[in-house]
């Protein structure tokens, strides 16, 4: 069996092909107001779509994205602790920067691609699956134009590069179908599975389970075994390819050590991030119909329900029929209109998606068991969608059959098709921002930044460290005064010789010495950043529920000198390069404190800059790191609270002190003065609260500890 599903001239598919590039591309500029765009100013200029701004930075200013000199100064970032199986998505994002030397517009290009991409690998797929011209291309364009990929757009640039996803269900309906082995088809195989395996670890896991259920159920039907070994052998690899993706991970790790404050995962994420049916079928939010965009509103408002990135799932009009038909398809035997193997591979595949992805499904159970690392199962409505696309063509094409195959049926037909193309992008695009970007606002934040940090590099010599303030550990902070930790990433975006604090690894040894010198007061923070080699400091003022009027007041003080201010009054900058010959001999105590690291039954840290605090499981493990080799003597103070009221017995044990005090709502003070010798040191905190609960948040924490803080004793 030939490799491609046509026998027609090559000018048919190549017509349809270059019909879909140019539709998705003019509905693309349509939706989106594109001509109003800056294209060197990202589309997206917030939140996680800082983070990809960091990586495609990173990408124009070094080789790869893994280490950064220019962040998490003084040791610079290494993201090597975050495993990410994107390397397809990357060297793509690489390659343009190299054409155009701008990370802005890199990024807007590579998110540009992602429609024509998904679209014509859409319709080749629907092509395969013996659809006709007319109906695959209306099935590629819907499905590139889902509202997940809008909503996800530049802010989680890697998920809404989906394009493969068609691909990996071609495969899954291959072994389903049980079709024949050839050549090209193997060798076809085999390059989805890479490229799969380097697309995400979503998307990866999913169509690896996928792949998996198609061999089983082909199994079962034909009782054999040799379609599951196919499956099986997919599978494989794709768990090689995505070792290979994270292989510099697995190597940093086993050369420095696990990092488990890097990444928090946890088994109940599946069932906060899970899929929800209603969410599927409901419209998406933002819709033009304001009757519908009202009706969405008013359940994501609803606090119960845990409305969180799952809202990203909807299926449109269109893609609600097509997954109502395959839900109705597993009770209808008869479908004499249909081609029965493709359409029951569908009705499978689909069943088998939803059941692994809903809240409470197969995905909560595999968390529990296995492990936590799949946390946002309701990223699974991209296949769920194809699914149902797919089904809704399938259909279509039955519905043609039926009435007949004459020139002016198919005419008709074709008609129909392109309304029904012009009606779901309408109704899968919406009015909100994330579909069209409010350009003049971002233009405007963007040059304001780029506008503050211009005078600094043209003051400060090559290679200055700025140390910024508060201290937000990185990456995925919750929020801090409404405010998210990407936001210190702006200087870097918009500099090119500085340095800057914010970006070091959390959990590894430039964060822990971040931590540890933030904490101090005006005096030692200016005494110690002197020392450490830093030109100047930054504050963001937004991170402050007073402006950081107190902390600007006593730096002030201390330098004798006002800041500098950005035109918009958010940023505050001190110059410290005038003072730096009137500070000599700095002891190492100062340069290098004890080193705090939270680990076991440890929650981030939370709060606002001037009250922050971080939640703990009945047992939390606190860590001491001494790197000067000698002892050290130092006054630990801690400050715990439980959630209720009744005092209950709180136990510190360890090598370095044991003490016993009772704990309550109303807090706690413990400090005690130990000597920390040279190494790594442990302390377990263990309290015999209740369960402390908390709306919206499923983590079993029992005491917070609202202050630690550990400072040398001078002698």
């Amino acid at each position: 069996m030939r490799f491609l599903p046509w026998r027609y001239s090559f000018w048919r598919p190549l017509a349809a092909g270059v019909l879909t590039v140019a539709l998705s591309l003019g509905f693309f500029v349509g939706v989106t107001k594109a001509w109003r765009a800056d294209p060197r100013v990202p589309f997206c200029y917030d939140g996680d779509g800082l983070m990809v701004l960091l990586w495609a930075k990173s990408l124009c200013d070094g080789a790869w994205y893994l280490h950064n000199d220019y962040v998490g100064a003084p040791g610079g970032l290494d993201f090597h602790d975050f495993p990410l199986a994107d390397n397809l998505h990357f060297g793509l994002l690489k390659l343009l920067c190299l054409a155009t030397h701008d990370y802005g517009l890199a990024v807007n290009f590579q998110f540009l691609l992602t429609f024509p991409l998904t679209a014509v690998i859409g319709l080749f797929v629907l092509r395969c699956l013996r659809r006709s011209y007319p109906t695959a291309i209306l099935g590629g364009l819907l499905f590139a134009f889902l509202p997940y990929h809008f909503l996800r757009g530049h802010c989680h640039l890697f998920l809404a590069s989906y394009f493969l996803v068609p691909m990996t269900a071609l495969l899954a309906h291959w072994v389903y179908l049980e079709r024949p082995w050839s050549r090209r088809r193997v060798f076809g195989s085999i390059a989805v599975c890479a490229l799969t395996a380097s697309s995400g670890l979503y998307y990866a896991f999913f169509g690896a389970y996928l792949i998996v259920i198609a061999g089983l159920a082909c199994a079962w039907r034909c009782r054999r075994w040799r379609p599951l070994a196919i499956a099986i052998g997919f599978c494989f690899l794709i768990g090689f390819g995505v070792t290979l993706n994270i292989l510099p991970t697995l190597l940093y790790q086993r050369q420095h050590g696990p990092n488990p404050e890097a990444l928090d995962r946890r088994f109940e994420h599946a069932e906060v991030f899970g899929l929800k049916v209603a969410q599927l079928l409901l419209p998406t939010t933002g819709h033009r119909v304001p009757w519908l965009a009202d009706l969405k509103a008013r359940y994501n408002a609803t606090p119960e329900l845990l409305v969180n990135e799952n809202d990203h799932a909807s299926l449109g009009l269109f893609g609600s029929i097509g997954f109502l038909a395959l839900l109705a398809g597993l009770f209808v035997r008869k479908r004499p209109a249909l081609s029965r193997d493709r359409w029951s591979a569908l009705v499978v595949l689909n069943a088998a998606a939803l059941l692994l992805a809903t809240t409470g499904g197969f995905g909560a159970v595999f968390n529990l068991l296995v492990g936590p690392w799949i946390r946002c199962y309701n990223r699974m409505s991209v296949y769920l969608a194809f699914f149902a696309i797919a089904a809704l063509c399938q259909l279509l094409d039955a519905a043609r059959r039926r009435v007949g195959s004459s020139f002016r049926v198919k005419s008709a037909f074709a008609g129909i098709a392109v309304l029904l193309t012009l009606l779901g992008v309408l109704d899968q695009t919406g009015t909100t921002p994330e579909f069209k970007p409010l350009y003049g606002r971002l233009k405007q934040r963007f040059e304001r930044d780029a506008a503050l940090i211009a005078p600094m590099e043209e003051t400060l010599p090559a290679g200055s460290m700025i140390f910024q303030l508060p201290y937000v550990p990185f990456p995925e902070q919750p929020l801090v005064e409404g405010m998210g930790g990407y936001e210190l990433l702006r200087g870097y975006l918009h500099s090119r010789t500085l340095r800057w604090s914010y970006g070091a690894m959390k959990g590894r040894d430039t964060d822990l010495w971040q931590r540890a010198v933030a904490d101090r007061p005006a005096h030692e923070l200016i005494t110690v950043l002197f020392a450490a080699g830093f030109n100047g400091f930054m504050i963001d003022r937004a991170f402050f529920s007073d402006g950081a009027a107190k902390l600007e007041s006593e730096i002030a003080y201390v330098l004798g000198r006002a800041p500098f201010t950005s035109a918009d009054s958010r940023y505050a900058f001190f110059d410290l390069t005038p003072y730096r010959s009137e500070h000599h001999g700095i002891s190492s105590e100062v340069l290098s404190p004890i080193l705090v690291r939270w680990e076991n039954g440890c929650g981030p840290l939370e709060g606002s800059s001037e009250r922050n605090f971080r939640w703990c499981a009945a047992r939390a493990e606190l860590t001491l790191l001494n790197t000067t080799g000698r002892e050290r003597i130092v006054v630990l103070e801690v400050r715990a609270e439980t959630a209720e009221r009744e005092r209950s017995m709180f136990w510190i044990e360890g090598p370095l002190l044991t003490a016993t005090m009772e704990l309550n709502s109303a807090g706690a003070n413990f400090s005690r003065t130990i000597a920390v010798p040279p190494g790594r040191h442990s302390i377990q905190f263990l309290c015999g609260c209740n369960r402390a609960y908390a709306q919206r948040d499923p983590r079993r924490w029992v005491f917070k500890v609202t202050s630690l803080r550990v400072r040398d004793v001078v002698r």
